[in-house]
């Protein structure tokens, strides 16, 4: 995998950790 698709994917899982965080309190 190319050294920027890594960046980007541990940013959508970031900005998802803590929507999925939400969902799972609520």
């Amino acid at each position: 995998m190319s050294p920027c698709v890594l960046p980007l994917e541990r940013r959508h899982l970031r900005m998802h950790a803590p929507v999925a965080d939400s969902f799972d309190d609520k």
